[in-house]
């Protein structure tokens, strides 16, 4: 077995399986914890080892690792406290002024699949009615915020989010949704999405997606937008959600977003990396598995993203729309 592979295995087992923290043989811990901290994994392990859940490796090594483990679970901890006092400002902000609004990716998975410091994230992702932006625009600017982009109009005509940033938060940064793909990678109806929407608990003025449509999103999210290789968190949201999911329903609402591909990469990945199992895919699905695996691990590659895009698509003229869309964006940058 391949050194990679064996790491992916140790990693997948310290997240979501059972028995002692074991090091694998001829692994440092700086090797280990970078592993882990890299695919922002080490929370969720980190607050298995504090909760007893996985006993720590014996040794000094085993003992140091742990530590760090634990440390960044707390650091988590800490991070989901500030995001829970903007999101509660935000709740009732957007409730006072009737603006519905949805939480999307992290800031909703570390709720309903994770426990409190197990899921790190990097903003808070909100889906909003194009029609509402301009009102949801006003309520982040008097909560503090303000948006990255120098021309927010111009990037609302030529992609499907921007970032706004809190001024005496840098840390804090809310990426403003008005859809959930670029044209051609799916087939989102944003008024079907609120439609379905479910309550978040505890946050009043706030939706979540429901839980079919969530799993499509982050299939297509980590397959037809990241070209499915990067960080294994995007793999273990999928496991954890998995449980929760009507096979029959999935298969309808994949299909009719155009997720059934992305699905089935995403369902193996998962597999593979948190139950243990071999994928055996062929097909698009199957191509998309073995680009992923050439690519991780060297950084952003754009060819390789744009290329398992453009497999993922479920039509086939989806090839040229995600091309068209490719073409425009590199004429706009020159």
């Amino acid at each position: 077995m391949r050194r990679r592979a064996r790491i992916d295995r140790w990693a997948g087992r310290a997240a979501a399986g059972p028995g002692p923290l074991v090091l694998p043989g001829g692994e440092t811990v700086e090797a280990l914890a970078r592993h882990l901290e890299g695919h922002r994994l080490a929370p969720r392990v980190g607050s298995r080892l504090a909760r007893g859940e996985l006993e720590p490796a014996v040794g000094q090594a085993g003992s140091e690792l742990a530590r760090r483990l634990i440390a960044a679970h707390r650091r988590c901890l800490a991070e989901e406290t500030l995001l829970g006092e903007v999101l509660g400002d935000l709740g009732c902000r957007l409730a006072a002024k009737g603006i519905p609004a949805v939480l999307l990716k992290g800031s909703d998975l570390a709720a309903r699949v994770y426990r409190p410091g197990e899921r790190p994230r990097n903003d808070v992702d909100l889906l909003v009615r194009p029609g509402d932006l301009g009102g949801l625009g006003e309520v982040l600017r008097t909560a503090g915020f303000e948006p990255d982009h120098p021309a927010p109009a111009r990037a609302r005509a030529h992609w499907f989010a921007v970032t706004w940033r809190h001024l005496a938060r840098p840390r804090v940064q809310v990426d403003l949704h008005w859809d959930l793909a670029r044209p051609g990678r799916a087939r989102w109806n944003v008024d079907a999405l609120f439609g379905r929407a479910e309550a978040v608990p505890d946050l009043p003025g706030l939706s979540r997606l429901e839980r079919h449509d969530l799993a499509c999103h982050l299939a297509l999210h980590a397959v037809a937008f990241h070209g499915a290789f990067g960080r294994h968190l995007w793999w273990l949201d999928v496991h954890l959600l998995m449980p929760l999911l009507d096979r029959e329903r999935l298969a309808a609402r994949a299909r009719a977003t155009g997720a059934s591909v992305a699905w089935r990469v995403a369902e193996a990945r998962a597999r593979e990396l948190f139950a243990g199992e071999a994928p055996e895919l062929r097909g698009r699905a199957g191509a998309i598995l073995r680009l992923a695996w050439r690519w991780e691990g060297r950084g952003d590659v754009r060819s390789g993203r744009w290329l398992v895009a453009a497999l993922a698509v479920d039509p086939p003229w989806g090839l040229l729309q995600v091309a068209a869309d490719v073409a425009r964006r590199g004429l706009r940058g020159s």
